[in-house]
C-alpha cells in the first residue's frame, strides 16, 4: 500500500526500496550446516486472508522474502526430516541477517490407507493443510513409502489438518492430538 504521487515533466526524487526486506539463512540446530530446501512462510497474524509470502532455501540456506509491511506476523520454516520452527515475528524494518535453526525430527507417523481395499496408497504425496482457530496455518507434502507410510510434523498437534491425494476425498483431523495417524481415504 503507498499514497499516490503525481510526478510532472521535470521533477525528480530519489526512493529507496529495499532489495530484500526478510532475509537470512535455515540451518540445523547446533551447528553451520545449511539445510536445503526448507520451505519459509511468513502471514499475517490477525488477518489470514491477506497475501502470504513463502521462500524456498537454496543450496547454502539461504532465503530472501520482499513485499512485506510493518506488522505482527507468524514466521514458519519447514523441511522434511525436521521438527516444524514456528514463532511470531514483529516486522517493522529490513532484516538481514536472521538465522533459523532446524532441529532434525522425523515427525509423527501416519499410515495411508484405501478406505475400501485396506490397501496402503504407496509411494505418493499427500497436500495437507493446517487450519488453526478457522484460519490457514501451513500447508505442506507429506511423502509417503511404498507401506503407505509419511510423516507430519509434531508442531501441528492441536491444529485441524486435511490431506488431499489425487482421486480421493479430502481427509480431515480435527484438533489433532500430536499421536500416530492412521488415515484412511475413499476413493472419488
Amino acid at each position: 500500500r503507498s499514497r499516490l504521487i503525481q510526478v510532472s515533466d521535470d521533477m525528480v526524487f530519489d526512493m529507496d526500496v529495499p532489495s530484500a526486506q526478510l532475509s537470512g539463512r535455515v540451518l540445523e540446530a547446533g551447528g553451520k550446516v545449511p539445510v536445503m530446501g526448507a520451505e519459509v512462510v511468513i502471514w499475517w497474524a490477525e488477518d489470514p486472508a491477506r497475501i502470504r509470502q513463502f521462500a524456498n532455501t537454496d543450496h547454502l540456506g539461504r532465503f530472501v522474502i520482499v513485499g512485506l509491511e510493518p506488522g505482527e506476523f507468524v514466521l514458519s520454516a519447514h523441511k522434511s526430516g525436521y521438527e516444524l520452527y514456528r514463532e511470531p515475528f514483529s516486522f517493522s524494518a529490513p532484516v538481514a541477517d536472521m538465522t533459523i535453526r532446524l532441529i532434525q525430527g522425523k515427525g509423527v507417523e501416519a499410515q495411508v490407507r484405501d478406505a475400501i481395499s485396506g490397501k496402503p496408497l504407496r509411494s505418493m504425496n499427500l497436500h495437507a493443510v493446517e487450519t488453526i482457530r478457522g484460519r490457514h496455518g501451513i500447508s505442506f507434502t507429506v511423502t509417503l513409502d511404498e507401506n503407505g507410510v509419511g510423516y507430519v510434523p509434531s508442531g501441528l498437534a492441536g491444529s485441524t489438518l486435511s490431506f488431499g491425494a489425487d482421486g480421493y476425498a479430502v481427509a480431515e483431523v480435527r484438533d489433532w492430538s500430536g499421536d500416530e495417524l492412521r488415515l484412511k481415504f475413499t476413493p472419488l
